[in-house]
């Protein structure tokens, strides 16, 4: 008895996890305000490139190019993201015509780690 309610309570919850996310799926968002911002589209969908400045042996800014001048205005903050440590920056001006931007660490992050960067622009 004890397992059939076990192995019931797994189905249903597969079938709501599945649901809810089905539903998010489904979802559409467009231009308007939020709360604390106003949401708008990307100013660019090609890529940039993100290079680690690193010094013996830790992270303490990221430099971003290949800026398009669509997102020429704006602003752009960085996070650097390690297993052991998540360190940010910015906002940093963005020139108007585009280019590259180096956002300077709130803290230097040890450069021996793989990581990830997260970029984020607001505005123009």
């Amino acid at each position: 008895m004890v397992r059939r309610i076990s192995w019931v309570g797994a189905v249903l919850t597969a079938l709501c996890v599945g649901l809810a996310v089905a539903r998010a799926a489904g979802l559409t968002v467009t231009a308007g305000t939020l709360g604390a911002g106003t949401m708008s589209t990307r100013c660019t969908t090609g890529g940039v490139g993100v290079v680690s400045n690193a010094g013996t042996s830790t992270v303490t800014s990221v430099t971003v190019s290949g800026i398009p001048a669509s997102c020429g205005g704006g602003k752009l903050s960085a996070t650097l993201t390690t297993p052991s440590a998540s360190s940010s920056g910015g906002p940093v001006a963005i020139p108007a015509g585009g280019g590259s931007v180096t956002v300077t660490l709130a803290a230097a992050v040890t450069a021996k780690e793989a990581g990830f960067t997260t970029l984020l622009v607001q505005g123009p």
